[in-house]
C-alpha cells in the first residue's frame, strides 16, 4: 500500500493492475451501498439503532454495568423513571454514542 501511494506521488503514468482491481472493487461496493441507501432507508435506520443499543449494552457490560434484557427498550427509548443507576448508564451511553453518529452523519463523516 505504502509503494503505491509513493508511486501516485510520484506521478506514475500506468498503475499495478492489483490496484485497478481494488479501486475497481472499491468503486463497486460504493455503488451498491447508495443504492441500498436510497432503497432502504428504513431497514438501515432499524439497523443502526439496533447497533446503538448493542454497542451502549456491551460497552457498559465490559464495565461491569448489567441491566436487564426485558428493560433494554424502556432504558434506551423510554421516558420512565429507570430503576437503578445501571440503567442510567446504558442510558447515558446510548445517548452519547447517537448524538455523535448523528453528528458524523451531517458533517459528512460517517458516508
Amino acid at each position: 500500500m505504502v509503494m503505491t501511494l509513493r508511486q501516485f506521488a510520484s506521478g506514475i503514468e500506468t498503475l499495478p493492475a492489483t490496484t485497478t482491481w481494488y479501486l475497481a472493487d472499491l468503486g463497486e461496493a460504493r455503488g451498491k451501498q447508495e443504492l441500498f441507501t436510497r432503497q432502504s432507508p428504513q431497514v438501515l435506520k432499524v439497523l443502526r439503532e439496533h447497533a446503538l443499543i448493542e454497542s451502549a449494552i456491551s460497552s457498559n457490560r465490559i464495565e461491569g454495568v448489567v441491566v436487564d434484557q426485558k428493560r433494554i427498550g424502556t432504558i434506551v427509548f423510554g421516558r420512565s423513571h429507570l430503576r437503578d443507576r445501571n440503567e442510567e448508564e446504558v442510558r447515558v451511553t446510548f445517548c452519547s454514542f447517537s448524538r455523535t453518529l448523528t453528528a458524523s452523519s451531517r458533517s459528512g463523516l460517517a458516508k
